[in-house]
C-alpha cells in the first residue's frame, strides 16, 4: 500500500512540475511556427513586390527604346 501511494505520490509531483514546462513548450512552439508563416508571407510579399518593380522598370525601359526607335526612324526619313 505504501508503494503505491509513493509511486502515486512520484508521479503527481513529476506531473505537477513538468506540466507547465511542456505548456510552455507547446505554446513557444506554436508561436514560432505561426512566426515562421508569417517571415513566409512577408518574404513572399517582398518578392512579390520586387518582381513587380523589375516588371515596372523593364516595360518602362522597353517604351523607352521604343520611342528612341521611332525617333530614329522619323529622324532618317527627314533626312
Amino acid at each position: 500500500m505504501l508503494d503505491r501511494f509513493v509511486d502515486l505520490l512520484h508521479s503527481s509531483l513529476l506531473l505537477a512540475f513538468f506540466l507547465p514546462v511542456l505548456v510552455w513548450y507547446f505554446i513557444r512552439s506554436r508561436s514560432s511556427s505561426r512566426r515562421a508563416d508569417s517571415n513566409r508571407t512577408e518574404r513572399s510579399k517582398v518578392d512579390l513586390l520586387k518582381r513587380r518593380i523589375a516588371a515596372q522598370f523593364s516595360f518602362e525601359h522597353a517604351i523607352e527604346a521604343y520611342e528612341e526607335l521611332i525617333d530614329e526612324t522619323f529622324a532618317e526619313g527627314r533626312q
